[in-house]
């Protein structure tokens, strides 16, 4: 379709913005809503680290530290 988008310029962006947000975030102002790009980065990372880290979030859910540790 000529007006598509290919999704891998919309996750580009996507990444670049959560990025920017981390540099930009104002925590009086955005409150609750600072923490998702804080999640976004930390899947961001573990996508590049650990590709596989999504089989193991529920085994310690909420809590994505101990998928940083290395297997």
């Amino acid at each position: 379709m000529p007006d598509c988008t290919p999704f891998s310029n919309v996750a580009a962006h996507a990444g670049e913005q959560t990025l920017d947000e981390l540099h930009h975030v104002e925590l009086g102002t955005a409150k609750r809503t600072a923490v998702y790009s804080f999640g976004a980065a930390e899947g961001m990372l573990l996508d590049r680290l650990h590709p596989d880290w999504k089989v193991h979030y529920f085994d310690h859910m909420f809590a994505l530290g101990p998928l940083f540790e290395s297997p």
